[in-house]
């Protein structure tokens, strides 16, 4: 059995992850794993350091048939059984290389809700209205990555209920028990830690969905009750401007927001932080989330999407009403008031990790999909 991955995009958010951990996963258990992914990425080369073929191939343009038939050409050279495509640009140039080339096996990744623009609206225009049609019509299996996005898909696709397979998304667990006293230095270092402070983490991208706006007015409240607390930002995007203005005309905030940018390997940065963030409009899972519990870090989150999955309130973190400042800061404040209880937050966090997001259970349930296509 020998599977294609094609991935649509080519950085290191939640679907490039699951890609690289499913083909490694896939790899690890014996079965052969070809790779397809946008070019650009920091995925290619750590995809070909661990023995997968990886072809680069611009997919970002749905109607580019020359991408379709360099896709094609991966597929007759490495004699495919099953095409398992990442976004929704991959699924269309999945689905034509069916078209053009020869009828295969078709199993999709919804990696977020579906239809959605860039501020959350739902886009209903002539594309989506095709994108619809060969989702419902065309894919053998639509995997979702949550329960919130299966409830979704359900609800916005024409497909009968046992087409569409929840597999929550995972972690290696074993990159977060690699952490040495020198990282501990290291990243103390950068964000100028003083055992004196309180330190609350953000990991996003910059954008309007991940909420850092809102988030910002929450955490001045925090400093009202917690007048040594520190909070970390750690991403970049489009609004990294509007975010730094907003920094630099508040001197409390100023004092006490530090910026990192974007980053990579900066997980021992878990185990300094005292709580994570994540504030979310709308969330489809929340590896984040699990990063951090990972971490014996508690995580307080919107109670939106897969967030509420994995959250559970008042055990391993707290959820609070999507937006709400108010909310946002008390149960901040709540974990940052008693030690014990972040303490028990965090054992009960790493539990729920390895119960239910851990990887072999993943590339296990992706198996057993497989095996049902190739019957």
């Amino acid at each position: 059995m020998r599977i294609l991955q094609v991935q649509g995009n080519s950085g290191f958010g939640g679907s490039e992850i699951s890609t690289y951990l499913l083909s490694k996963g896939l790899k690890e258990r014996g079965i052969e794993v070809v790779v397809v992914i946008q070019p650009g990425g920091p995925v290619t080369e750590e995809l070909r350091q661990i023995g997968i073929k990886t072809y680069e191939i611009d997919l970002l343009n749905k109607w580019n048939f020359g991408s379709t038939f360099k896709l094609i050409n991966v597929i007759k050279k490495d004699d495919v059984d099953i095409i398992h495509s990442h976004l929704r640009n991959a699924d269309y140039h999945s689905y034509l290389s069916t078209i053009f080339h020869k009828k295969l096996p078709l199993i999709t990744t919804i990696h977020d809700f579906l239809f959605l623009d860039k501020n959350g609206c739902v886009d209903s225009g002539l594309y989506t209205r095709i994108y619809k049609r060969i989702l419902e019509n065309n894919f053998e299996f639509i995997v979702t990555i949550s329960e919130s996005i299966r409830k979704d898909s359900l609800e916005k696709l024409n497909i009968k209920e046992d087409k569409l397979i929840n597999i929550y998304n995972c972690i290696d667990t074993t990159m977060f028990n690699k952490f040495s006293d020198q990282d501990d230095k290291t990243w103390k270092a950068k964000i100028n830690w003083d055992e004196n402070y309180q330190y609350i983490g953000f990991i996003g991208r910059m954008t309007r969905q991940k909420g850092h706006l809102f988030y910002l007015k929450a955490f001045r409240e925090v400093l009202k009750k917690h007048h040594r607390t520190k909070t970390v930002l750690i991403g970049d995007g489009p609004l990294k401007k509007e975010i730094d203005s907003l920094i630099n005309r508040d001197d409390l905030l100023k004092n006490n927001v530090i910026t990192l940018g974007y980053q990579r390997n900066f997980y021992a940065l878990y185990k300094i932080f005292d709580v994570v963030v994540i504030p979310s409009l709308w969330e489809a899972f929340g590896r984040v989330a699990l990063e951090s519990l990972i971490c014996g870090t508690p995580v307080v989150a919107s109670c939106t999407g897969g967030l509420k999955e994995i959250i559970n309130d008042g055990q391993n973190g707290y959820l609070f009403k999507p937006q709400d400042v108010a909310d946002c800061a008390d149960k901040i404040c709540k974990v940052l008031k008693d030690r014990c209880l972040k303490d028990i937050m965090g054992q009960n966090g790493v539990k729920t990790v390895i119960e239910k997001y851990d990887l072999p259970r993943f590339i296990s349930e992706h198996i057993k999909i497989y095996e049902k296509v190739m019957l």
